[in-house]
């Protein structure tokens, strides 16, 4: 069970929830639970219930996983806690976009005027932020001066090995030695080889 779908089945066994929520479909990660939620909305305001069965009357039920999907969507239904839930959401989608725009104001070098103007696009005194906005702007100002240890060769997937071996050269003859049973040491070498099939001995 997750959040997105045990709002979904609340909304399932309570149509009337469907009204006045503050959750929009954006506000789904999911693909195909933010299409249920449309569609859910969409039979509501034709005065309908939003129950499984009635989706499956006006929906192929493939859409949403299947008939037995939607049943088990419903099963999840929890009204009680369904103010709890709606802040969880909206505060993981808060959450999403913000790291969103950070992303994008980093490899598009956004001014700080726009960072803000987008950062308080997400603002909800209803809610509480995780990060304040003051220290998000700062991660992308500070971003270019951070030094960062770059690996040059092909990544092992360890970053303590990464770090003191900078990757894995071409050309160069890697060999790895553990105790007998050290079955954990197999996917590394597997890896490895596919990176550098000819230099890697275990």
């Amino acid at each position: 069970m997750n959040i997105e779908t045990i709002i979904l089945g609340t909304f399932m066994k309570e149509s009337y929830l469907l009204d006045d929520t503050p959750i929009t479909a954006n506000h789904f990660e999911n693909e195909t639970n933010r299409r249920l939620f449309e569609s859910m909305r969409t039979i509501r305001q034709q005065g309908q219930g939003v129950d499984a069965v009635t989706i499956m009357a006006y929906y192929d039920p493939r859409e949403f996983g299947g008939a037995p999907k939607l049943l088990d969507i419903q099963d999840q239904a929890n009204p009680e806690k369904i103010t709890d839930y709606t802040k969880a959401l909206k505060d993981a989608y808060k959450e999403r976009e913000k790291r969103n725009i950070l992303s994008r104001a980093r490899m598009e070098d956004w001014p700080l005027e726009q960072i803000q103007s987008e950062l308080d696009k997400l603002t909800d005194d209803s809610l509480d932020d995780h990060s304040s906005m003051k220290d998000l702007i700062l991660e992308v100002v500070e971003a270019p001066w951070e030094k960062h240890e770059e690996v040059q060769g092909v990544t092992t997937g360890l970053k303590e090995l990464d770090a003191m071996t900078h990757g894995l050269q071409d050309s160069e003859l890697t060999i790895l030695a553990a105790r007998p049973s050290m079955g954990r040491l197999l996917p590394l070498v597997s890896a490895m080889r596919q990176a550098n099939p000819v230099n890697v001995i275990a």
